[in-house]
């Protein structure tokens, strides 16, 4: 599992989200226009939002925070795959730390040989090998019915 860096499909929808909810905000709707019984009825409304100006306002605000933060989940991974080795220390959380020094020290090594040596729950070994493989530190490969763990090629160099 890898997060990548947005798309040019992701930027686009971002820019129009953000730019049609600033002129939706900018700009309400103040003319009503009711036609019953073949009867027009023209209403004035000052500066209130209909429905479906709120609706609008709630759909590009949704999409336009979805891809802000898909552009930073992405950002975050590139951040740690770049970083040095010395650096890796400071990314990382204490038991994920532990785990990476043990891969390290006898890659490769299967998930229950470590949960084994790591003393961990299942549960949470395997979270914190999701957040290590979400960095791009680790790979897991599945051989029969278990996970080997190893380094991932950019780290070993």
């Amino acid at each position: 599992m890898t997060l990548k860096r947005p798309s040019g499909v992701w930027l686009l929808l971002m820019l129009a989200s953000g730019s049609a909810l600033a002129l939706k905000l900018l700009t309400p709707s103040v003319v009503q226009v009711v036609v019953t019984n073949d009867v027009v009825h023209v209403y004035m409304i000052p500066n209130v939002y209909t429905v479906g100006d709120v609706l609008t306002i709630c759909l590009l605000s949704a999409s336009f925070s979805y891809s802000t933060f898909r552009g930073v989940l992405g950002e975050k991974v590139l951040l740690a795959k770049g970083v040095g080795k010395d650096a890796i220390a400071t990314l990382l959380r204490g038991d994920e730390l532990k785990v990476y020094e043990m891969i390290k020290n006898s890659s490769p090594i299967t998930q229950a040989e470590l949960a084994k040596a790591s003393g961990f729950s299942k549960a949470k070994l395997s979270g914190v090998l999701d957040v290590l493989e979400a960095y791009g530190l680790i790979t897991r490969k599945r051989r029969g019915r278990e996970n080997v763990l190893t380094l991932s090629t950019e780290q070993k160099a």
